[in-house]
């Protein structure tokens, strides 16, 4: 598979499926399972009133079902890399009073995780 096919094969499979700590998460759940929720900006520039109310919208379903709320920084794209906008979007965040329980968890970190689950769907035909 060619570096960018990969590339775009990661970039659907981050679209289909989470990871939290190694372990997949599914976007539906079973009945009265707890409410996770995420807020993954790509930080490209300072944050905007699109990013505002996804974060709002996401916090305030989380909290209100008592769920969990995860910080996640799309960071994939070189040019979301530069640690000045996604600090600058912590910052935000924070002073809008809006908290998470987990992360903020970097997508590049986070690769070796990606390239697992891509491999097994290769090796087992799915791409």
């Amino acid at each position: 598979m060619a570096p960018s096919e990969r590339g775009r094969a990661l970039t659907s499979i981050l679209s289909v499926m989470e990871f939290n700590e190694g372990h997949s998460v599914c976007t539906s759940k079973p009945r009265n399972a707890p409410v996770v929720g995420r807020f993954a900006p790509s930080p490209s520039g300072r944050m905007h009133l699109g990013n505002i109310f996804s974060a709002l919208m996401a916090w305030l379903s989380v909290r209100s079902q008592g769920g969990r709320m995860i910080l996640r920084i799309e960071d994939l794209d070189t040019r979301c890399q530069n640690p000045k906008w996604s600090n600058l979007f912590i910052e935000d965040l924070r002073w809008l009073g809006l908290d998470w329980d987990e992360g903020p968890f970097y997508q590049r970190d986070r690769t070796a995780l990606y390239e697992k689950a891509l491999n097994k769907l290769v090796a087992s035909g799915l791409t």
